[in-house]
């Protein structure tokens, strides 16, 4: 929120990544790993953590999430 007051305009996409064959109930999947990418006016930063209680988010490159998600977000 700080950021978008500060530079007046930003992007936020956030998502999750399945790339293990965990499911709950009627094989609903469960995610891997959750994704954040945030576009500035003037660079893009990404972040990744795994999905568990103890996470720790890591920053990323783009070319990391599009590889993994197979979406490309530019």
């Amino acid at each position: 929120r700080n950021d978008a007051i500060h530079y007046g305009e930003l992007y936020v996409i956030t998502g999750v990544i399945f790339n293990k064959e965990k499911t709950i109930g009627n094989n609903i999947p469960i995610p891997s790993q959750m994704y954040k990418i945030i576009y500035y006016p003037f660079l893009v930063k990404a972040y990744i953590a795994d999905n568990k209680d103890d996470a720790v988010v890591i920053e990323t490159t783009l070319e990391n999430i599009e590889n993994l998600t197979g979406i490309k977000f530019h």
